[in-house]
């Protein structure tokens, strides 16, 4: 399922259809058939003009990352913070020798803050290897010396390194530091993915608090069109994935709720 999951977005990923509908425009016109391929570029067309000239990839990542608010008052105690994997390219990192983080950074950061404030809960980082390559990295190991550098004692972090997916981070988690029942975890992970990570804990037993960070939106629907087609196709890709993610998830019986919410 998890080569499945990697190879089917490729083929329904935003940029790489209208990629395809434009080849086949062009297939067309090369066997003449003309009308057919002007329809097909106008649409592809109209597509990318639609992504950069409103705010629909923007309207659906807010969608997404208002699901969980931002927590501005924190438990008095917490027994431990879970971090998700997502914020460190692991191969980068080995390839040039240095940290190599994405935009997803302010997890690490939510990592160092927590901490610091929870000195008495226990730290966990779950990230592994998430490509098709088996000898790639994981990102467990390759986060080690920059929370070193950070000044967080590597002995305070217990790492997950084998997950590979939201799933197996919930379920490997678990099994990992086996939670007490009545024990208050705080899930750190990106706004627009939360929805999909806490419908997957919540299914997996696990009563965690959303920490939502990294947020890509002011939350208000405020009219603001990316007024660039590279934009507007990332951010309607993003939003596209995740609730393509939670659709999937719940096509398989690994989360009760069809889009979770606080």
């Amino acid at each position: 399922m998890f080569a499945l999951s990697k190879i089917g977005w490729l083929l329904v990923e935003p940029g790489n259809v209208l990629l395809c509908v434009l080849a086949a425009a062009l297939i067309l016109l090369w066997r003449g058939r003309v009308v057919a391929a002007r329809r097909l570029v106008t649409g592809a067309v109209l597509a990318l003009a639609w992504l950069a000239f409103t705010p629909t990839g923007v309207w659906m990542l807010t969608l997404l990352e208002n699901r969980f608010p931002v927590v501005t008052v924190l438990p008095a105690q917490v027994d431990g913070v879970l971090v998700l994997g997502g914020a460190l390219d692991p191969y980068l990192t080995a390839q040039r020798g240095q940290p190599e983080l994405h935009e997803g950074s302010e997890r690490i950061l939510a990592l160092v803050d927590l901490a610091a404030r929870f000195p008495n809960a226990q730290v966990v980082f779950t990230g592994g290897n998430g490509t098709l390559d088996p000898l790639r990295p994981d990102e467990a190991t390759a986060l080690r010396p920059l929370l070193l550098q950070l000044g967080v004692d590597g002995g305070r972090v217990t790492f997950e390194d084998k997950s590979r997916n939201t799933f197996e981070n919930a379920v490997f988690s678990r099994a990992l530091v086996n939670p007490g029942a009545n024990t208050r975890w705080l899930l750190v992970t990106s706004a627009t993915h939360m929805p999909r990570a806490m419908g997957v804990f919540r299914h997996a037993g696990w009563d965690v608090m959303a920490y939502p960070v990294d947020h890509l939106t002011p939350g208000d629907y405020s009219y603001s069109p990316p007024l660039s087609v590279t934009m507007g196709v990332q951010q309607a890709a993003l939003a596209f994935k995740e609730m393509l993610g939670m659709l999937a998830y719940r096509l398989m019986g690994r989360m009760a709720e069809l889009f979770p919410g606080a």
